[in-house]
């Protein structure tokens, strides 16, 4: 069972003054035996994993000034019940966009027991920043590296031990795809929660090389003054020389006099080594990270042949060829499962007119069309001694929902035939393969899905050129669908031509 909790993006920490309200989050979490909370950066397949693990599909939406889901689901394992906190997908902690903002609170908070941090084999540097800026806050971490089966099938190997001994926390391998390796680390999650209540170990200290001195000494002024039990002195220096906006308005309303001495070590590090604390801080733990990744990972150049779609998809001229004919395919395949058209035309050019009325009498439509007839004749004999209420139930009322529901077979399997070729891996390919006819009209090839839902009706074709690179193709593909004839347009073109060029139409 999966429960939603809807945090409104405008309810973000800002001091004592607003506040995230977690008080749903917290009395679902009450009835668990141990609280976890994933996060992992974008595409490293947090989202599979929690599905794997909770049984549930997990869709996140991640669009500016709407409201954020945080997703809690359940699981039973060795007797105990296991809550999950799947965690918007964030590059880091530093409390710049509204899901850091969350996650430094939910760790905040102290809501979890167990904070598992996902990554990627493929990007192990990179995804290994989350999980160190994490470990600098708690200790109570489990690292779980995924796509493991992908990893080893592109030459990928990762000394875990290595990584183990470095950062001093559990490292598990699972993939959620096929499933390997979640009952170790449903096993992991049970024995580092028995482990953390028998001693408490500290959280990681980076080497932060020249700004340590400064660390130290705003380090010092707040070690023995009361904190958040949740943070060390340590961190609230480094994240305070960091500009981290939270920590400062919490230092200037708790130690005034630490915050005189932390801009005065900022302008200081700027002057000395010429660049911002912030930007030395990240560079050191990227190095950090890097360091982990150089002595701990090996890549084998493993040759794989290309698939023979890859090379048909990939091809400069077949490659579009294809693609178009491919979604041409999809939708002469839904309209004639659900209409028979074309294919009534095709049989009765050929000479089958019996066939093609058979099809065209059996398909979807005409199955519903024969269901509201035979409804409609059947009201008009009950209510025969009343012509009005009969001809307004049956012609009217029955009629019309018959009209709409003949539409409804068509939009399922246009949205079912689209869904089967994103999810076989057709999709992104034939976006690829258009990409290079469609930059010579400005566009990339993610446009042949707007483009081709406009075919349709142009309202939903706008709403989905979101998926766009960036907004000036969003605003270039809003405007292009405008020039394509949906289906109700082209019914009023054609209304237009009948009567303003009666006499000779072409």
């Amino acid at each position: 069972m999966v429960s939603i909790i809807m945090i409104c993006s405008h309810c973000l920490i800002c001091g004592n003054k607003n506040y995230i309200d977690l008080k749903n989050l917290e009395k679902e979490l009450k009835k668990c035996d141990i609280v976890v909370s994933i996060l992992a950066q974008p595409n490293v397949g947090k989202s599979t994993l929690f599905t794997r693990i909770t049984g549930e599909i997990s869709h996140i939406a991640n669009f500016p000034g709407t409201t954020v889901n945080i997703r809690v689901g359940k699981t039973t394992y060795k007797g105990k019940e296991i809550c999950f906190i799947d965690l918007p997908g964030i590059y880091g902690l530093s409390a710049t966009t509204i899901d850091e903002l969350i996650a430094r609170d939910i760790i905040a908070r102290d809501v979890s027991d167990i904070y598992l941090v996902l990554v990627d084999p493929l990007n192990l540097e990179k995804t290994l920043y989350l999980a160190l800026q994490v470990l600098e806050i708690t200790s109570r971490v489990i690292i779980a590296i995924t796509k493991w089966d992908i990893a080893h099938s592109k030459g990928v190997h990762i000394h875990l031990d290595g990584i183990r001994r470095v950062l001093g926390v559990p490292i598990v391998t699972i993939s959620g795809v096929t499933g390997e390796g979640i009952n170790n680390l449903l096993n992991s999650i049970i024995a580092a929660v028995d482990s953390h209540a028998a001693h408490q170990s500290k959280p990681i200290e980076v080497e932060y090389g020249e700004l340590e001195p400064y660390i130290e000494r705003i380090e010092s002024k707040i070690m023995n003054r009361q904190i958040d039990k949740n943070y060390t002195a340590r961190w609230i220096a480094i994240r305070a020389l960091e500009d981290d906006p939270l920590v400062l308005e919490y230092i200037v309303k708790n130690f005034s006099d630490v915050y005189r001495d932390v801009e005065e070590a900022k302008k200081e590090i700027k002057a000395i080594f010429g660049k911002e604390a912030s930007e030395i801080a990240i560079e050191k733990r990227y190095r950090f990270c890097e360091e982990i990744a150089k002595t701990t990972s090996v890549k084998i150049d493993i040759y794989t042949k290309p698939s023979l779609i890859d090379r048909l998809f990939q091809h400069p001229v077949i490659g579009s060829i294809t693609s178009m004919l491919l979604l041409f395919s999809v939708f002469i395949t839904a309209f004639a499962i659900n209409t028979g058209f074309p294919l009534n035309i095709i049989l009765s050019l050929l000479g089958y007119s019996n066939l093609a009325e058979l099809l065209q009498e059996y398909s979807i439509t005409g199955m519903v069309s024969k269901l509201f007839e035979i409804a409609s004749n059947t009201v008009k004999e009950i209510l025969a001694y009343n012509t009005f209420i009969a001809s307004f139930v049956a012609e009217g009322i029955i009629a019309g929902v018959g009209t709409v529901m003949s539409f409804l077979p068509l939009i399922f399997l246009v949205i079912f035939l689209q869904s089967a070729l994103e999810d076989s891996g057709l999709g992104p390919r034939m976006a690829s393969a258009l990409h290079s006819l469609f930059t010579k009209f400005g566009l990339s090839g993610r446009a042949i899905y707007p483009l081709l839902i406009a075919i349709g009706c142009n309202v939903p074709a706008v709403l989905s050129s979101r998926s766009a690179i960036d907004e000036a193709e969003r605003f270039e593909i809003a405007l292009n669908i405008s020039f394509i004839p949906c289906q109700a347009r082209l019914i009023v073109l054609l209304a237009f031509t009948y009567v303003l060029f009666r006499g000779n139409p072409l």
